[in-house]
């Protein structure tokens, strides 16, 4: 998965998603995010405590269409810190 994003739409994406993601619940997959690709120009950005639920879709340069989890945390914190207008990520398989 790889994509590039404008930070300030993802980061809201992500501060809403991770406020939604339970942190100290029974089943460790609700305190993920997940990121979907779809159709090249559309990243899902998801997430549940199985009560509430949220989505946000928001633009992105891509190639394909594929899909991961990330603990909310921990991509709250990485893409608060950063200052650059604009992010590429990818996901790195065997890591």
């Amino acid at each position: 998965m790889e994509f590039r994003v404008d930070r300030a739409p993802f980061l809201r994406a992500v501060k809403s998603a991770a406020g939604i993601a339970n942190q100290r619940g029974q089943m460790p997959v609700l305190s993920n995010v997940l990121l979907r690709l779809a159709g090249g120009s559309r990243l899902l950005v998801a997430a549940t405590d199985l009560t509430v639920s949220v989505e946000e879709t928001i633009r992105v340069d891509s190639g394909g269409s594929s899909g991961l989890i990330v603990p909310a945390k921990t991509l709250l914190d990485v893409v608060s810190s950063l200052s650059s207008d604009s992010l590429s990520l990818r996901s790195v398989d065997g890591g």
